[in-house]
């Protein structure tokens, strides 16, 4: 006799497999290879390489000075996509809770757009490039050209400000 209700239980349990492979599939995709959502963010880019090369740059009077915007606040999220081109790109979200320099931007958040990071086992790295780590307070210089906000000097235009801290104070603080 041919048991049916055990070759149902063996099919549900399959297509249960099935659906839930599907589902990761689509959420991995999803998560690497979809540019992440600009709604209330203010997106800014970073190039590599030439314009970290000015030996006014390791000035802080002189970034100071330069920048149109400097700004203090916390990495929130960090994020990869890849670009229809195939290049790899990392998506650094931060929470703005200070204005050390200009007016306030129309959102607090800024997506700052830097080359490089990985996706699955496929990375691609740009010299001159700074990493974010989420939860680390952070001070950047930007520059407005025309409409668009990028950061000024290349990586010497982000401070990690965990390091200004221990720099300032190197004994620590009481």
């Amino acid at each position: 006799m041919l048991n049916i209700g055990g070759c149902m239980k063996n099919r549900k349990i399959v297509y249960g497999i099935i659906l839930a492979f599907i589902i990761v599939a689509l959420g991995v995709f999803l998560l690497f290879y979809l540019p992440m959502s600009d709604k209330g963010v203010i997106s800014a880019s970073m190039s590599s390489g030439s314009k970290a090369m000015l030996a006014e740059c390791a000035d802080e009077s002189f970034l100071t000075k330069e920048a149109d915007y400097i700004i203090e606040g916390t990495v929130i999220n960090v994020g990869t996509a890849k670009s229809d081109e195939g290049q790899i790109y990392t998506y650094n979200d931060i929470k703005i809770e200070k204005y050390i320099k200009g007016g306030p931007l129309k959102e607090n958040i800024l997506r700052l757009k830097t080359p490089g990071g990985c996706i699955g086992d496929t990375c691609m790295s740009a010299e001159d490039t700074p990493e974010f780590e989420k939860g680390v307070p952070v001070r950047i210089y930007l520059k407005q050209i025309e409409n668009e906000l990028s950061v000024f000097c290349g990586v010497d235009g982000v401070k990690d400000l965990r390091e200004v801290v221990r720099k300032e104070f190197p004994q620590g603080i009481s």
